[in-house]
């Protein structure tokens, strides 16, 4: 009886034993020892940051920033005495500056203070843009500047108080 006893505590405390081992086991295999491939993780952060700030570098440096085009401007011409003049400047970034001049009876400005001007440039593929300039007269008359893409563009300018029609239109063909 005694022997059966002893037996069985002794079994007890091996299997105990052998739980805590298990646990130890588990414990020390669930924590990861290394990174990826066995490798630390951040060898490969940075390696991989500095391989992103070398392209990314070199793409800039590589990049052509004052990529000006061609253009090609026709006027449409307006057989009234009253209309828009529109002129143009080619600037960096395919960047074009439109100022719209009016010409009443064939003069510019004749007796026009201040006038508000509705442009619309439309290309030939995809949306076109309104914008209002407002407030432009003799002395400061600053247009409006838009960044153009290759194709081909109609810019109308256009001024209508009830009393007063105005009308400008140029078409221009852009290509890089």
């Amino acid at each position: 009886m005694e022997l059966l006893f002893f037996f069985s505590l002794l079994l007890v405390i091996l299997l105990l034993v052998l739980v805590f081992f298990q646990q130890k086991r588990i414990e020390k295999l669930t924590k990861p020892k290394y990174g990826f491939l066995g490798k630390k993780l951040s060898v490969f952060v940075f390696a991989l940051l500095g391989v992103s700030l070398l392209t990314g570098g070199l793409f800039t440096l590589n990049r052509n920033t004052s990529q000006n085009g061609d253009l090609n401007v026709s006027e449409i011409t307006n057989n009234n005495t009253n209309f828009f003049k529109i002129s143009y400047q080619t600037l960096e970034n395919n960047k074009i500056k439109f100022v719209a001049i009016p010409f009443i009876n064939n003069k510019p400005w004749n007796g026009i203070d201040k006038i508000d001007i509705y442009w619309e440039i439309s290309p030939e593929t995809g949306m076109g843009r309104k914008i209002l300039q407002s407030g432009a007269t003799r002395e400061n008359n600053q247009g409006i500047t838009i960044s153009v893409q290759k194709g081909k563009y109609k810019v109308k300018a256009v001024f209508n108080d009830g009393k007063l029609d105005l009308f400008g239109e140029i078409e221009i063909l852009f290509s890089e």
